[in-house]
Order: structure tokens, then C-alpha cells, then sequence
């Protein structure tokens, strides 16, 4: 199998990629920050459960970890799918306020959770990548 270019052996699966945006880096201070996304297998939900109710879960454990504005909750379109997603804003002691998108990718008999992340007033150009990355996940990562 290839995952994104990636040659992976047979019976192995990506748990964790992680991407950072090269083409922006951001000052703060003195703490660079970058654009980045987390592609995660969730090896905490079983993939024949709800997605929604997934997603209202990890809602409900955000909700008691940090102080957020939620933002959206729902499906979103990716090309011709329809996938749920979370995206909220929280305060970063050193970064300021940054923004995440959650977009649940389910591939087969697994479940992954994409986290695109930026500081939240330069989050709107790259929120379409985060999405047509999760697009090119579920058409290209068939099993």
C-alpha cells in the first residue's frame, strides 16, 4: 500500500503523520509556530460506532480541558463526501488564540481523526488544505 506516497508494508498502518506548512512560519515573540496537521488512527473509538456521537464526546471532553469557542460542529463537504468535523478556537498562554479543525476520516475498518491547527487570524488560508487533504485521504486510502 501507498499512503500518500508513502510505501507502507503489508499489515502495517500509518498511526500518526504529522505535516507542518512550510510556505508560512509564524513569530511570536520568540516561539515559532507553523501550520500543522496531525493525522491520527483512533485506536480509542471503535469504527462501527456513531461519528457524530464520537464527535459530541470529544466535544464534551474539550469542553472540560480548556476554555473554547466552539465554532462548528457538523459535517462539512470534501469534494463529494460529507464528513464530520469539529473546529474551535482556544487561548494559547504563549501563542495566542489558535483554531483546530477535526475532521473524522473513516478508511475501512479503522478510524482516523484529521487536526489541521494555526494560529487562529491566519487559519482561513490554509483551512481548505486541511479539507482537500482529508478529501485525497478517503479517495486515495482505500482498504
Amino acid at each position: 500500500m501507498v499512503a500518500h506516497g508513502l510505501p507502507v508494508p503489508d499489515k502495517w498502518l500509518v498511526h500518526q503523520l504529522t505535516m507542518f506548512f512550510e510556505g508560512e512560519t509564524t513569530k511570536t515573540g520568540a516561539t515559532a509556530f507553523a501550520a500543522n496537521m496531525v493525522l491520527t488512527l483512533r485506536f480509542d473509538a471503535d469504527p462501527t460506532v456513531s461519528i457524530p456521537a464520537l464527535r459530541e464526546k470529544d466535544l464534551a471532553v474539550l469542553r472540560k480541558a480548556q476554555a473554547m469557542e466552539l465554532i462548528a460542529s457538523g459535517p462539512l463537504t470534501a469534494g463529494k463526501h460529507q464528513l464530520e468535523s469539529l473546529e474551535w478556537a482556544a487561548d494559547d498562554p504563549r501563542l495566542g488564540v489558535l483554531r483546530y479543525l477535526v475532521i473524522y476520516l473513516p478508511r475501512g475498518a479503522h478510524l482516523y481523526s484529521l487536526t489541521g491547527t494555526h494560529i487562529a487570524n491566519r487559519f482561513d488560508p490554509i483551512r481548505p488544505q486541511i479539507i482537500d487533504f482529508a478529501r485525497a485521504f478517503i479517495e486515495e486510502n482505500k482498504e
